[in-house]
């Protein structure tokens, strides 16, 4: 829902804006994340590693955590919000050379500190074991905050100016949805409050630096392309890589689930090793699962999912976006890998291998954006994720003994071979693009699910099946 969302806010910009205005839109947004990753400081993840390991009688210790994280967030991301809008001009008329920018770069600093609050508070609001709270405010909540806000000023007609101006409108409406539910967490009520018992700063900063480090440069592989591109650029060509990275960042959804329900569950598994490795592993088998048949329609509709997205204007993306989203699959192949290492104290050994990732992108996207723009781009971006599946696998192994990819995945293998065959034929039969893609996103899941099925699913992945069904259903009921 979150990502169909997210997919629903840039097909309506691209098509509503077009591919020069929603290509500065993207300037902004990318300018916009860059902050967003460093202004959090890794209290996001030291709020929830903290937090979690707090027994249930140490209340006041719970709240004076949360209440450091967020203190310490919102001064971060007010103070870089200020920065931005303070170097707006520069920025416009210096790096990008574009003077429509600067509007959008003044409201993309006044909506970073609100953006900041809801990381943290939405991560604080995971102490309760459950992610319903994270959802709603900052998985559904924000996109549909933002959507809701676009439609309505739509008849007064929507700029790209006026589109930044409710992106920040909808972090602050889902941030303030975020604090209360952190408060309601950590027990921050009225009536209840205690006098909060804080964390040595040096203890949580000593985690939250490398962690936030290890965070920057990671991130950074996501927007490194998009700046590069609007520096060397023409701003429709920005436009046009924001468009094909939506359906290709469809990984970072799957990642992202994964990656949440796992770290959530690390800290009362770390002394656990045996069932933290059953875990891992099966969450990783699970990654790849969840991943190959989108990754395989993507492969094979590149240009019916452009055209029919976005129109025809879009089209001369395809080659890129099956670029984009062999690295964005490779990238939710290594699993939780960076929340293990993580949410286990090894931030410092994951931040090398981010940083050996975002030095080789930052490389190439210098040397191939200037003279292939898009594509080069997209290929910056495969070579730097090829990297985190080797690195963190091996980096894995070296520090924990775990090692995820196991003779198991052969059905996953003989699945996606089954799955391709069958994608491939229908491409030949020469569909119009709306129906080759409706009917491949139909067959893909169910070939390659009925596959698993057919071939046996191991007893770990039917018994996860079989948590998450229940699990749904107790949710339901």
């Amino acid at each position: 829902m979150a990502r169909a969302a997210q997919l629903a806010i840039h097909v309506f910009l691209a098509r509503v804006l077009g591919p020069v205005a929603y290509g500065l839109y993207a300037i902004g947004v990318s300018v916009f994340r860059t902050l967003l990753i460093i202004a959090p400081l890794g209290f996001d993840q030291a709020v929830l590693r903290f937090g979690a390991r707090l027994p249930p009688e140490q209340p006041a210790l719970r709240q004076g955590t949360v209440l450091q994280s967020l203190a310490a967030a919102t001064a971060a991301g007010t103070g870089l919000g200020i920065g931005l809008v303070a170097a707006a001009p520069f920025l416009t008329a210096q790096l990008f050379g574009k003077p429509a920018l600067l509007q959008i770069l003044i409201w993309a600093g006044i909506g970073v500190p609100f953006a900041t609050v809801l990381s943290v508070a939405a991560s604080a609001t995971r102490l309760a074991q459950k992610v319903e709270y994270m959802i709603a405010s900052q998985e559904l909540g924000q996109p549909l905050a933002n959507l809701f806000l676009l439609v309505a000023i739509l008849p007064l007609g929507l700029t790209a100016q006026g589109a930044t101006a409710c992106s920040t409108g909808s972090y602050a409406l889902a941030a303030c949805l975020a604090v209360w539910f952190a408060c309601r967490v950590a027990g921050l009520r009225p009536g209840r409050l205690l006098r909060p018992s804080f964390q040595p700063m040096g203890r949580l900063l000593s985690f939250a630096i490398p962690a936030s480090l290890a965070g920057v440069a990671g991130a950074s592989l996501q927007v490194m392309d998009r700046l590069a591109l609007g520096v060397f650029r023409p701003p429709e060509e920005a436009g046009i890589y924001l468009a094909i990275a939506q359906p290709a960042f469809a990984f970072a959804m799957i990642a992202g689930g994964i990656n949440t329900m796992f770290s959530a569950m690390v800290p009362s598994l770390e002394a656990r090793r045996e069932q933290l490795g059953y875990l891992f592993s099966v969450s990783t088998r699970w990654s790849i699962y969840l991943g190959t048949p989108i990754f395989l329609v993507i492969w094979s509709c590149a240009d019916p999912i452009l055209h029919v997205l976005y129109g025809d204007t879009y089209r001369a993306g395809s080659t890129a976006l099956v670029i984009l989203t062999s690295g964005q699959f490779l990238n939710a192949a290594v699993g939780p890998t960076a929340a293990l290492l993580l949410m286990t104290g090894r931030q410092k050994a994951w931040l090398g291998v981010i940083g050996s990732a975002m030095a080789l992108d930052i490389m190439l996207c210098l040397v191939l954006i200037p003279s292939r723009g898009v594509v080069g781009a997209s290929l910056a971006s495969l070579a730097s994720m090829a990297l985190l599946p080797l690195a963190g696998t091996i980096l894995v192994r070296f520090e924990t003994g775990f090692f995820a990819y196991d003779r198991k995945l052969w059905k996953g293998a003989v699945a996606a071979m089954a799955t391709t065959v069958i994608l491939w034929s229908l491409g030949r039969l020469g569909l119009p693009s709306a129906l080759h893609l409706g009917v491949a996103c139909v067959v893909s899941p169910l070939v390659f699910s009925g596959t698993l099925i057919l071939l046996k699913l191991e007893l770990e992945d039917r018994e996860l099946v079989s948590v998450l069904l229940s699990r749904r259903a107790a949710g339901a009921a």
